[in-house]
Parts: structure tokens; C-alpha cells; sequence
């Protein structure tokens, strides 16, 4: 008999154990369900600002491209005017020098021919 009453008593134990466990998992379910449902109620309340933040990002980065591109246009002609210029003084400073060696020629063939004159008249 005193085992059987110790044996009702240990199952008394754990029986108001478990349903101690099963309380506080039910209201771990509720508190996590009431959780749950204040952040849907958030995400409802939230999305139309999320929205609006990325129609911002979208026009900001509309308008960045735009302000890069209007930049970028001007600047590339004028690296390419900037090129032109680059070349046309090359070929203007080769053209110059061409020019100088041809005068350093025509002055050389002067002084030779005024030594030829020079030569002649002595004879």
C-alpha cells in the first residue's frame, strides 16, 4: 500500500510538472502569437513609408545618373577638343622645326655659295 501511495504520489509529481510546462508553453504561444501579430500590424503601417523611401532611392538615383551623364557628355568633348588641340600643336611644333632645318639649310647654302663667290673672285 506505501508503495503504491508513493508511486500515485510520484505521478502526481510529474504530472503537475508537465501541466505546469504545457501552462507556460501556452502562454509562450500566446505572448509569441500577440508578438506576431503587432508586427504584421507594423509591417501593414510601415509599408506605404517603405515605399515612399524607395520611390526617393529611385528618383535620387534618376537624378544622380542624370547629373553624372549631363557631366560626363561636356567632359568627354572636351577631352577630345583637348586632344585636337594636343595635335595640332604637335604637328605644329614638327611643322616648325621642319621649317628650321630647311632655314638652317638655305643659310648653310648661302654661306657655301658666298664662299664659292668669294673663292672665284680671288682667282
Amino acid at each position: 500500500v506505501d508503495h503504491l501511495q508513493h508511486q500515485i504520489h510520484e505521478v502526481d509529481a510529474q504530472i503537475d510538472y508537465h501541466q505546469r510546462n504545457v501552462s507556460q508553453m501556452q502562454q509562450l504561444q500566446a505572448y509569441h502569437q500577440a508578438r506576431r501579430s503587432g508586427l504584421n500590424r507594423l509591417g501593414l503601417q510601415l509599408r506605404p513609408e517603405v515605399e515612399e523611401a524607395r520611390r526617393l532611392a529611385d528618383s535620387l538615383t534618376n537624378w544622380y545618373e542624370s547629373q553624372r551623364d549631363d557631366l560626363e557628355g561636356p567632359h568627354e568633348g572636351l577631352e577630345r577638343e583637348l586632344v585636337g588641340v594636343e595635335m595640332a600643336v604637335k604637328f605644329a611644333e614638327q611643322r616648325r622645326d621642319r621649317e628650321q632645318e630647311a632655314l638652317e639649310r638655305r643659310k648653310e647654302e648661302e654661306r657655301e655659295a658666298r664662299g664659292l663667290v668669294e673663292a672665284q673672285r680671288s682667282f
